[in-house]
């Protein structure tokens, strides 16, 4: 057995190695400790950086226009992207730095490394199509309240909305109405080829001598008989004493032939008698010379008068072919006609139902006296395509007109089979069959359904155009016409360069938009390019929070940016701005000359509705319309030419009040009679100084009225926000590139930006490869990439 010894040292060994272990402990926990708090700092000096640069917001952006953005050019026309990372790298330097390092009682516990800073994302004021830029302006404009303007436009935008809900219905009319006259134009031809009227787009077509000219051949030109006004359908006097010697009645030719061929057969038996006798004397021993001779000259005679008599007959004849002939290829016409009005009624009846459904439709809103004018007009309508409709009688009754002329097409070409068939007839009772065949047959000829309506028919029409008047005024340029004389316009213009509205955009100006020569023909197309409230319908829908920031960026443009009317508080590149904001032309007179045509036109339509809704207007305009349009008698012409008439009335009162607006003057948005100043007497002299005159003498409105600013801000409403921004950013950028240095662009100016900031922690207390593996140490130092961002 050994003896048992003790071993010195056991304790020491295990006590080591525990305190081994406890150091690694503490060494680890402090490691760990030391760079959670430098991280923390790291964060917080990162914070500060990027807040201590965008402090350094750009001031001159600030005081005029009262919105922060940071100017990354630095004073130069490029972005400084790297001078601002290196701005942030110098803060956070400084923020981890520890100012009494060199002293003996401070130790830098972090001993951070900043090595590099790199911007991630920037947000510039252009980010969004301008939506950060306005998200400020909004911002700045919350506790300054709505102003009175942006209120008296909200409260008139159902007016608006109505107005244009009544303008699509017109357009809706007007559209109808072009393809009903149409089956108008081919009546018009139904005149010339059925009843021998010559019209032309002038009137009542005339001969050199001023007579009514009439047509060579047509359906009517047959006719048996004394024609009279009433059994030939043409119930106007003029016209029917100008056609009357022009109708042709085939039973007098029929029966000169049938003379002729009686002369003829006449002729031929007194030969025969004469052969008889000058035979008995060739017989007798004593040939009488006398008879002789006289048989011989009067069988020259009788030979003689039996050719003429033949050839008149068959002249007759051709006649008679050429008569039918000619009817027959009017007749061919006139249904080829029909064809054409047949297909035309067809098209136009869905058009017909679409207004009548959208007119019922609008009933409940619509005024009154408009509702029964437009009624009144649809009523016509359904008469151009009344066969389709059960209860509604058509216009003219083309059906039978069809019936009939099929009828005599065919009367005529058995005739002329008849004609061609006739031989030389050798009894008179052969002649006499052919007569009553031929009246018989011609007797079959029918003016049944063949009858227009002329009872409005005015040969004394007037030649003067009411388009003549207001072609010449639109030529001389509308702009021109309204804005005082006595002003003196801004001639500024922006040299177009690299503008926010250009660069992230195809946004396309507008242009001054003086009204094309064809406008009294293309109404609602004028309409289309000069006036857009559609976007009104879509206001009325949206939340009340929506509309606040509206009237608030609405309010921030009229306090920051001058107009025609405003005075600006310091010059900028253009004088009109927010008419720059509206129309984005380059030029303030261009600018000020399309906003001059949006509230013409807004005018227009609400004088136009007023005209349309005035009886006593109507009345003026329809007899005029009938004066000038009398030659036709067509509903639906006369129509179109009084609406013509009833828009160039309200465009002419238009035109005064929009000059009164731009004289500074409130006009009330719904005209009445009262406040109407152009007389129908008017409107063939208006010009300059007329207009001038009526707006200098038109007192201010009473009610709810609008000045050219409210104007203003009501197409700042209905604007496409995007453009709208950055239409305000290219006038910000130009000022103050003008103000104060040219190397000043929106585009450099950010609203914000995210940064990642790569750092160096060196380890101090940790050197166990295990766990520096653990927390992924590497070359004795943690790698540390914070995130941080700041917007204003």
């Amino acid at each position: 057995m050994m003896k048992k010894e003790k071993i010195a040292g056991v304790i020491t060994v295990y006590l080591s190695l525990v305190f081994l272990l406890l150091m690694a402990l503490i060494t680890t926990v402090l490691e760990a400790a030391r760079f959670q708090a430098a991280k923390v700092c790291v964060e917080m000096a990162a914070d500060a950086a990027v807040a201590s640069v965008f402090a350094d917001y750009y001031l001159p952006l600030y005081e005029n226009y009262h919105v922060f953005g940071l100017d990354t050019g630095y004073g130069s026309a490029e972005e400084g992207s790297a001078i601002m990372e290196q701005k942030v790298s110098d803060y956070m330097t400084y923020s981890l730095q520890n100012e009494e390092k060199d002293s003996d009682s401070a130790k830098d516990m972090f001993r951070v490394r900043i090595d590099a800073v790199t911007i991630t994302e920037k947000a510039s004021l252009m980010r969004d199509q301008g939506a950060f830029f306005r998200a400020e302006a909004i911002d700045y404009m919350k506790y300054r309240g709505i102003t009175a303007v942006a209120e008296q436009v909200l409260s008139s935008l159902s007016i608006f909305k109505k107005a244009d809900d009544t303008k699509n219905l017109l357009q809706v009319k007007a559209a109808t109405e072009e393809k009903l006259e149409e089956i108008d134009a081919c009546i018009l031809q139904l005149f010339e080829v059925i009843d021998g009227i010559k019209t032309n787009e002038k009137g009542i077509k005339m001969t050199w001598k001023n007579d009514i000219a009439i047509a060579s051949d047509f359906v009517k030109k047959i006719y048996i008989g004394v024609p009279t006004a009433e059994l030939v359908g043409i119930e106007q006097n003029e016209l029917f004493e100008a056609l009357k010697a022009h109708y042709t009645d085939p039973a007098q030719m029929v029966e000169a032939w049938a003379a002729f061929e009686d002369s003829r057969l006449q002729h031929l038996s007194s030969a025969k008698e004469w052969a008889a006798l000058a035979a008995e004397e060739a017989n007798k021993d004593t040939v009488n010379q006398n008879i002789l001779e006289k048989y011989r000259a009067n069988e020259e005679y009788e030979k003689k008068l039996g050719r003429e008599d033949d050839r008149e007959a068959r002249k007759q004849i051709e006649q008679l072919q050429r008569l039918n002939g000619s009817c027959v290829d009017a007749v061919n016409e006139a249904l080829a006609i029909l064809s054409a009005v047949e297909i035309k009624q067809s098209l136009a009846q869905s058009s017909v139902w679409e207004y009548k459904d959208k007119l019922l439709s609008a009933a409940d809103w619509l005024d009154e006296s408009l509702f029964s004018e437009l009624k009144s007009s649809l009523n016509t309508m359904e008469e151009y395509v009344g066969q389709s409709i059960q209860g509604v009688q058509s216009i003219y009754d083309f059906e039978t007109m069809k019936a009939t002329l099929l009828m005599n097409r065919a009367t005529l070409e058995n005739i002329n089979k008849l004609l061609c068939q006739i031989e030389l007839p050798e009894e008179s009772d052969d002649i006499k069959l052919i007569t009553d065949s031929l009246l018989s047959m011609y007797s079959s000829y029918s003016m049944e359904g063949l009858r227009f309506d002329y009872s409005e028919v005015q040969l004394d029409a007037t030649n003067s155009s009411p388009l003549d008047g207001f072609t010449s005024l639109i030529e001389s340029g509308i702009g021109s016409l309204l804005i005082p004389e006595s002003d003196s316009l801004s001639d500024d213009s922006m040299l177009t360069g690299i503008l926010p509205s250009t660069s992230l955009t195809e946004s396309v100006p507008e242009e001054s938009m003086d009204i094309p020569q064809d406008a009294a023909v293309n109404i609602f197309g004028m309409f289309d390019n000069g006036l857009n409230l559609s976007g009104i319908g879509k206001l009325l829908t949206e939340s009340a929070g929506y509309l606040s920031e509206k009237v608030l960026f609405m309010g921030y443009l009229m306090e920051h940016f001058s107009s025609y009317l405003s005075k600006s508080k310091e010059k900028g590149i253009l004088q009109y701005e927010q008419e720059y904001i509206i129309c984005g032309n380059p030029s303030d007179k261009s600018n000020l000359q399309a906003v001059t045509m949006k509230i013409l036109m807004i005018r227009a339509l609400f004088c136009l509705i007023h005209v349309m809704s005035d009886s006593e207007k109507g009345t003026e305009a329809r007899a005029f319309a009938a004066t000038v349009l009398g030659f036709t008698g067509m509903p639906v012409l006369i129509s179109i030419l009084k609406f013509t008439i009833l828009f160039i009335w309200a465009f002419d009162e238009a035109m005064v009040e929009t000059t009164a607006i731009l004289q500074g003057k409130d006009v009330a948005i719904l005209p009445d009679k009262s406040s109407f100043s152009v007389t129908f007497a008017d409107i063939p002299i208006m010009g300059k100084a007329l207009i001038q005159e009526k707006a200098n003498a038109r007192k201010e409105s009473a009610g709810l009225a609008l000045g050219y600013q409210e104007y203003l801000m009501l197409f700042l409403f209905l604007q496409e926000e995007e453009n709208q921004n950055l239409r305000t950013l290219d006038l910000i950028q130009e000022n103050i590139s003008a103000w104060y240095e040219d190397s000043f662009f929106i585009s450099n100016v950010l609203f914000g930006a995210n940064v990642t900031v790569e750092a160096t922690i060196p380890v101090m207390f940790l050197n166990n490869s295990f766990i520096r593996k653990k927390f992924s140490v590497e070359k004795n130092a943690l790698i540390f990439t914070p995130y941080t961002g700041y917007a204003y």
